[in-house]
């Protein structure tokens, strides 16, 4: 399966996707899976990859901050942060990423292996809320922490929380080492769900699922 189209983000602009959700068919589980390519390390400064929320207090952001992977949450001032592990400083190279929350805990698969969280229970959150504003490659409520690199087959499931990464990749079979991309076009996306494949250049924000 050969990926056709990324979507470039540039750390200088303020371009970025917006979308507000509808009706969840569940706001606790859900799936997000895309594909990273960096191109600048962030020094400190937070790089903004998909975020949510209805305001400053409110809101769900997944992010790089000195070169790991984190996901964010304040609820009414009550503030979770939780990052990996492991850095991501490889500019050169493909990253799949897949967060899962099932309703009690979050699980990362990079390059579909589990990666070591400093924890594992976000709370509530405002991912895959009702009527909340999504925002791809920008921090949610102003134009600041913007993402630099590149995003593929950014794919989001409402209401099912995935057992692995294999509904999204798969390992090559001549160099087992080697995670790649499988076709996502036939799994379950849910009242909120989306897949962008960046195809149409008129309309990069296209939901093709």
């Amino acid at each position: 399966y050969d990926v056709a189209n990324s979507l470039r983000f540039n750390i200088g602009s303020t371009d970025y996707l917006n979308r507000t959700s509808g009706t969840s068919s569940n706001t606790n589980v859900w799936s997000l899976s895309m594909w990273i390519k960096r191109v600048k390390l962030d020094g400190g400064t937070s790089q903004k990859v998909f975020s949510a929320g209805s305001g400053s207090t409110d809101r769900t952001e997944i992010y790089f901050y000195n070169d790991k992977l984190n996901i964010y949450r304040n609820i009414s001032g009550s503030e979770i942060n939780i990052d990996t592990s492991m850095v991501f400083r490889d500019l050169s190279s493909w990253y799949h990423t897949l967060w899962v929350w099932n309703g009690t805990a979050i699980t990362l698969y990079v390059n579909g292996a589990s990666v070591t969280l400093s924890a594992t229970n976000l709370g509530t959150n405002k991912i895959n809320g009702s009527s909340t504003v999504h925002r791809i490659g920008i921090q949610h409520d102003n134009s600041s922490q913007n993402f630099g690199g590149y995003l593929a087959e950014v794919t989001f499931l409402d209401s099912t929380a995935v057992s692995d990464a294999t509904s999204f990749g798969e390992f090559d079979e001549d160099s087992p080492t080697i995670w790649k991309p499988i076709d996502v076009s036939g799994l379950t996306f849910g009242n909120n769900g989306f897949y962008l494949d960046f195809e149409d250049s008129s309309a990069l924000g296209n939901d093709v699922s």
